[in-house]
């Protein structure tokens, strides 16, 4: 769903519906603690980023590349995509472009953006591969994953909540 404004009330706007995976433990309404679990929230949008070229996202975009990492480990970088080459003294963590076809798109949302070690890290909205669920993203297959990444901007909200 993608959130417009008519005045001053928000309207939603259907603009795809698709099935997707969670996190392998399901969903939980308190903060993960490292586990396979994906956070209930009202979430904003960071940055969309992917092995394969932008598909025409207006989010700011990161070309996944050999040097781009997302820090899980304890570091001033945690919870952080960066590029090695700009930070090699920093953790590395998870090397992205190792999780083809998971990592062909997606975004990363402000879950955990106080960057609290207890915490997850990492919980992207990505596409889904050979896996029924995930390490506590949210993934849904590649062709709706681009459909998502057309149709949001930086004023869109991810709600992650029970039907």
């Amino acid at each position: 769903f993608v959130k417009s404004y008519q005045d001053t009330m928000p309207v939603w706007t259907e603009k795809l519906v698709c099935a997707g995976y969670v996190g392998r433990d399901g969903l939980v309404v308190e903060p993960p603690h490292r586990n396979y679990k994906t956070p209930i929230g009202d979430y904003g949008m960071i940055t969309a980023f992917g092995i394969k070229p932008n598909p025409g996202t207006s989010l700011p975009y990161i070309d996944v590349t050999e040097y781009t990492y997302s820090c899980d480990i304890d570091c001033p970088f945690y919870n952080m995509i960066i590029d090695y080459r700009e930070h090699p003294e920093a953790c590395v963590g998870e090397h992205m472009i190792d999780y083809t076809p998971y990592y062909n798109y997606g975004f990363f949302f402000d879950y955990n953006k106080e960057q609290n070690l207890n915490l997850n890290s990492s919980i992207f909205f990505h596409c889904t591969g050979q896996d029924l669920y995930t390490a506590g993203c949210i993934a849904v297959s590649e062709e709706n994953m681009v459909a998502i990444l057309q149709n949001i901007d930086m004023g869109a909200r991810l709600i992650i909540n029970y039907l």
